[in-house]
């Protein structure tokens, strides 16, 4: 949606369709006052493509998405990681997994190795196509990775409120 280098209201909206919200001045920073940094961090992460066809090196510590991802937390007032996260997967939803409470309760991640651990699980194209086949009923549009995202999500909540 928009330009992919560049935070625009879409991305906002985006990000409150996952229950996240953000203050105004935080809003302002990334459209006006900071456009340009975020943009430049933006423009060295692939766009329109999934994660599993990017050099592990993208997802690693040190790369490109999390060097954006700590540059939105340290920029930003009330940014915090799971913010940040989904402004990110908001821009490449193919790319980067969304990281919530809900997800390290389910999967329980290793601490700051989430997106390379679900990385290094997705470049299996045999586990790919088995999870792929599980989700079939989702919308074509829908994002392999985003359907993993609801699928955990929504297993979740209803654990929460079925009792389990």
């Amino acid at each position: 949606m928009g330009n992919p280098n560049r935070f625009e209201p879409s991305d906002l909206l985006a990000i409150e369709a996952l229950s996240v919200g953000l203050p105004r001045e935080v809003a302002a920073q990334l459209f006006v006052e900071k456009v340009d940094f975020f943009s430049e961090l933006l423009a060295d992460i692939p766009a329109n493509i999934d994660i599993w066809d990017v050099p592990r090196s993208v997802m690693e510590d040190g790369g490109p998405a999390e060097k954006l991802h700590s540059r939105l937390r340290e920029s930003l007032d009330e940014v915090d990681w799971v913010k940040a996260g989904k402004l990110l997967a908001s821009k490449r939803p193919r790319l980067v997994p969304i990281l919530d409470d809900f997800v390290i309760s389910e999967l329980k991640p290793p601490q700051g190795r989430f997106w390379v651990s679900l990385y290094d699980q997705l470049v299996d194209k045999k586990r790919r196509d088995t999870i792929a086949e599980v989700c079939s009923c989702a919308p074509d549009h829908v994002s392999l990775l985003r359907r993993i995202d609801v699928a955990v999500w929504m297993h979740v909540w209803a654990q929460r409120h079925d009792g389990g």
